[in-house]
């Protein structure tokens, strides 16, 4: 079942936020979790894997902002297209580790297709940037929000899918 994520006050205005990493951004990067003492995982067995990525994404913000400044960094150094959404939780979490000391904080793996998804739909610059894995739950949630916004003929390029995949997608 996909629920009703709106992305709501911390969700795409939220977005919009995250600096150019042209320049030296390292401290921009941990600033983003000095304060950060409140990071919950947002896992309870209770929810369903859509629900526990809403929950964590609503209550950490600061990890997609720090994802996305982290991408835009990859592609303007590297000038790579391409990247691996676990590598990027990875360094995350390092970053996160270093920042706050927070032995217990964890971005669960299971998160990644979610983020994927979320950041090649909300950040235009970034469109194709993961390959995508089928993963069915994730899928019908980006679909879904895409409807939701009206903007489900985009989906296609920004998840990098041929155009008849959407439909195959959301079964």
């Amino acid at each position: 079942m996909v629920s009703s994520f709106t992305g709501g006050a911390q969700g795409a205005a939220d977005h919009s936020n995250v600096a150019d990493t042209s320049g030296n951004q390292q401290g921009d990067l941990l600033d983003l979790f000095r304060d950060a003492a409140g990071i919950t995982s947002g896992q309870d067995p209770a929810f369903s894997s859509t629900e526990k990525f809403e929950r964590f994404h609503r209550d950490n913000p600061a990890v997609y902002r720090a994802m996305v400044m982290l991408c835009r960094q990859w592609i303007n150094r590297n000038g790579h297209r391409n990247l691996g959404i676990n590598s990027l939780a990875e360094r995350v979490r390092w970053e996160i580790t270093l920042a706050t000391n927070d032995p217990d904080f964890k971005i669960d793996s299971n998160t990644a297709p979610w983020f994927s998804r979320l950041i090649m739909y909300r950040e235009a610059d970034m469109a194709a940037l993961f390959k995508l894995r089928r993963a069915p739950e994730a899928d019908a949630w980006i679909i879904e929000l895409a409807t939701r916004e009206g903007r489900l003929d985009e989906l296609p390029a920004l998840m990098g899918w041929a155009a008849d995949d959407v439909i195959g997608r959301a079964a």
